[in-house]
């Protein structure tokens, strides 16, 4: 009797156990899509009634600049950055600016031209064709190519914007507001080293890189026959210098800390902060655009980032091209203008993970421009109604296939299957 008595409760702890399973399971599925949204409602409490407090308990960050200066600096780089371009146009027939995939540097009174394509995880590097009688000598070239590369490996952020030819045409009252500090600057390449690395580590990671280096093919083929190309074109020579395929990996990693830490102090994601910056700039720290933005979030000094520093800071720093450059101001302002777009601009919006696809669209393209996916005119506020009525799904649909520009179609599906992989990853904590 007694062994029956243990077969039974053996037998309903076991039925027991596995109806607690399945009723965590169900609990999980329909709690995924909320917590993969975004962090929302703890204990009863609304995390957006607590964002306001969170921003403005974070450290001060120096002096202010007012909308009169910012205009002044930005409109001196535009200038500075027109006239270096016209510069460039003398001697290049084909111009090639930084944007925010690449940067580009020309050097040697313009002979020769140095781009960082993060986009295609390369550098190329452009010199004057060297040759011996009529005959191309690539045992020279290959030597000078590498001297340049080794060179740019041993950058540090500081010393590569010294290079810039807008920032080098810039009179000395605005010059050091595109620069960031010199102390502390990291390798522009830092991923690619364990520590800070010797010269004799820098040149054998140059070695490495020049075995895997080509020739454009079109240089290839100029290089037997002059004639048979445009002057300008047949006396220059570009080397496709490959970085090593994990760096954007580990690129990527070098910059989760940050993502997690105001991840946390602002309420977002920091899947969603990663997917951000990988789409915005590759990891490109050094990231600009022609609007201009600026950095690995590419904050717009004029718009998103003045509604950042206002949240942030009691008395907001100078949002200068230097400030933002900064790998750390630009994480913390980028993550705090999804935490404003989030809970206050779209805080209407009622389903968690409509009102993030919205933060995603509104994070490229701005939240009225983005509510014309869904009404016919350029105001969040008009089209709430119209979004709470739609599923999840229906509001993804709408900025997929009918926001106003095909750049934010594309911006919105990238930065979710980015976030998917982040989040797949596991590679925060």
């Amino acid at each position: 009797m007694a062994v029956y008595w243990v077969y039974m409760m053996s037998f309903f702890r076991r039925i027991c156990f596995k109806h607690l399973i399945q009723m965590l399971m169900l609990l999980a599925i329909i709690y995924m899509p909320l917590a993969h949204a975004w962090l929302v409602d703890k204990e009863g409490e609304s995390v957006e009634s607590t964002i306001p407090n969170k921003l403005k308990a974070m450290e001060n960050a120096g002096d202010q600049m007012d909308g009169e200066q910012l205009r002044a600096l930005i409109a001196a780089v535009e200038a500075s950055e027109k006239k270096a371009q016209q510069m460039v146009a003398k001697y290049w027939s084909s111009l090639e600016s930084s944007n925010e995939y690449q940067w580009v540097i020309y050097k040697q009174n313009f002979e020769r031209k140095i781009a960082i394509d993060y986009l295609n995880n390369q550098i190329r590097i452009t010199i004057p064709r060297l040759r011996v009688e009529h005959r191309t000598d690539f045992v020279r070239q290959a030597e000078v190519v590498q001297h340049e590369l080794t060179n740019v490996l041993g950058l540090t952020l500081y010393e590569v914007l010294l290079l810039d030819q807008g920032i080098q045409l810039l009179g000395e009252e605005y010059k050091d507001q595109l620069l960031p500090e010199k102390s502390g600057s990291p390798l522009l390449f830092s991923e690619l080293f364990t520590d800070s690395p010797s010269q004799d580590e820098i040149q054998m990671l140059a070695n490495d890189m020049m075995a895997n280096a080509y020739i454009r093919y079109h240089d290839q083929l100029s290089s037997n026959s002059v004639a048979a190309f445009n002057v300008k074109i047949s006396s220059r020579i570009t080397y496709e210098v490959p970085l090593p395929k994990e760096r954007l990996i580990k690129k990527a990693k070098e910059y989760v800390p940050l993502a997690e830490s105001f991840g946390k102090d602002l309420s977002v994601p920091p899947s969603l902060v990663m997917a951000i910056m990988h789409t915005e700039s590759y990891f490109n720290p050094l990231a600009k655009s022609s609007i201009p933005a600026f950095g690995l979030m590419q904050i717009v000094p004029r718009t998103g980032g003045a509604d950042a520093v206002r949240s942030l800071y009691d008395r907001p720093p100078k949002l200068s091209p230097g400030y933002l450059y900064d790998p750390k101001n630009n994480v913390e302002l980028g993550t705090a203008y999804l935490s404003i777009l989030y809970y206050r601009y779209l805080s209407k919006v009622k389903d968690p993970m409509s009102r993030m696809f919205i933060a995603v669209a509104a994070y490229n393209a701005g939240a009225s421009n983005v509510a014309k996916a869904f009404v016919s005119t350029a105001s969040m506020q008009h089209a709430v109604d119209k979004i709470n009525s739609l599923s999840a799904q229906e509001v993804l649909d709408k900025l997929q296939y009918h926001a106003p520009a095909q750049q934010t179609r594309d911006y919105v599906k990238k930065v979710l299957k980015r976030k998917k992989r982040y989040d797949e990853e596991g590679i925060f904590l």
